[in-house]
């Protein structure tokens, strides 16, 4: 039946269709080429840089730098008055020192007010110190060696004539039955030797309750000594504490209080221990490129020329870097490790000063 036909497309419709899909299909290629071209440099570009920074790190002798400072090297003292049992701390009375000014390992840096009165209670406990010392040399050195020089002398003398009296008393006995001496005269002899027995044990004690005597006596002027002398260090020691002194060889930095004040928690003075290093802080992944004895070059502001040194120690430990360059916001959180560099000249007293530095 011809009213059954199949649909059949227009000429025209068909040709657009076509168009259409070519068009579309060529739209594809082109962004996909363009997306494979930035792809490709994209890959070119990130192999450039690896091996640039391949090569960089191949680089192991390369010189290492690092920023510091000037500092001692367990850091600047607080130097205030010793520990003491007094309710509050004396004020300042007396400042020896100005800041600039080098001082040696117990010099006295300042004077509080307490300080004459402990001192006059020293010189008493002094005093009968050296009285004690004159007491022991006395007993030592006093009238015994002569007494026991007689004594012992009388014991000798004792000796000789009971010695005699035993043997004039033996040959009597041996007379006696003889008739050769009397009786009398035999009783005589034995009264006489009885008698110088006991005279020589009396003599014989004498010496050894003089030496006894003298044994005490020394021994109680020893231990009056030894009491006056406790006496006298512990005085000194309180002395002290009015004073303060260097605990090292330094410069004076800061001071903290002046004449009339009474020192706080910041003590009197700063001293900065001498000689001064140089603290410097190297970057984490390059701490491994140093070693003890490296070699360095310094420069800074306030550094005349460039110094020469070696790092002499490497921290530990990992940490924040807190020594910034001109620049304060570059590597301002990278981790760090602490470089102490010990310089073959003295270095300059400026404390905190920034330094360059650069590891051979």
């Amino acid at each position: 039946m011809s009213f059954l036909k199949p649909y059949t497309a227009l000429p025209g419709s068909q040709r657009n269709f076509k168009t259409d899909v070519r068009g579309f299909t060529s739209k594809i290629m082109r962004t996909s080429v363009v997306y494979l071209f930035l792809f490709s440099a994209l890959v070119a570009c990130v192999s450039t840089l690896s091996a640039q920074d391949s090569g960089a790190n191949s680089g192991k002798d390369r010189v290492t730098a690092a920023f510091g400072k000037i500092q001692p090297l367990y850091g600047v003292r607080r130097v205030g008055p010793p520990a003491s049992t007094f309710p509050a701390p004396s004020p300042v009375s007396q400042l020896n020192v100005v800041i600039g000014d080098a001082v040696k390992a117990g010099d006295p840096l300042a004077q509080l007010e307490i300080y004459p009165r402990l001192e006059a209670t020293w010189k008493v406990a002094d005093a009968r110190a050296n009285l004690a010392r004159t007491r022991l040399e006395g007993v030592r050195n006093g009238p015994y060696p002569a007494q026991l020089a007689g004594a012992q002398a009388e014991v000798v003398r004792l000796e000789a004539e009971y010695s005699h009296a035993q043997a004039q008393l033996k040959r009597s006995e041996a007379l006696r039955p003889e008739n050769a001496v009397s009786q009398v005269e035999l009783e005589s002899t034995r009264t006489r030797e009885a008698s110088l027995k006991q005279a020589l044990e009396s003599a014989r004690q004498s010496v050894q309750r003089l030496q006894l005597s003298h044994q005490t006596d020394l021994a109680l002027a020893e231990a009056e000594l030894q009491v006056a002398n406790a006496q006298a260090e512990q005085a000194r020691l309180e002395m002290e504490q009015g004073m303060v002194r260097a605990p090292v060889d330094g410069v004076i930095v800061e001071i903290h209080t002046h004449p009339g004040e009474a020192p706080g928690a910041g003590g009197v003075v700063e001293l900065a221990p001498t000689p001064l290093w140089i603290r410097c802080e190297v970057f984490e992944p390059e701490v491994n490129k140093l070693k003890v004895g490296q070699s360095a070059e310094i420069t800074g502001d306030l550094i005349s020329g460039t110094l020469t040194g070696a790092v002499d120690r490497i921290g530990k430990r990992v940490g924040k870097n807190q020594i910034f360059g001109h620049d304060p916001a570059s590597a301002a959180d990278l981790r760090v490790v602490e470089v102490w560099v010990k310089t073959d000249e003295p270095l300059p007293m400026w404390i905190d000063a920034q330094v360059r530095v650069l590891f051979q």
